[in-house]
């Protein structure tokens, strides 16, 4: 079956995985609105469901290298808080295995 890149099924059970930039099982980029929240892909998808959602959120991350927690605001004017989203998989290849990127 030819889902496409938007919405992907787990290679094992071949549930719903990913519905970018949502995330259907929770991971380390949780997105907090005011009575909802929502579980990203990647720090790339983290900023995609603040922009989808329409409303002031807070991410709640945790750096891959060294584990450190990471938090921030995004809204209308900007995203604020202290990090960094480094992109270690050029944009042309991250669906070659997006599971991994």
């Amino acid at each position: 079956m030819n889902i496409g890149k938007t919405v992907l099924p787990h290679p094992e059970t071949g549930e719903i995985w990913m519905a970018g930039p949502f995330a259907a099982a929770p991971t380390p980029y949780h997105v907090r609105g005011s009575t909802t929240s929502w579980y990203a892909n990647c720090a790339w998808d983290m900023l995609g469901v603040a922009s989808i959602v329409g409303e002031p959120v807070t991410i709640e991350a945790s750096c891959t290298d060294c584990g450190e927690p990471m938090a921030f605001s995004v809204d209308r004017s900007g995203v604020t808080g202290d990090g960094l989203v480094h992109v270690l998989v050029p944009t042309r290849d991250w669906y070659r295995d997006v599971g991994y990127t």
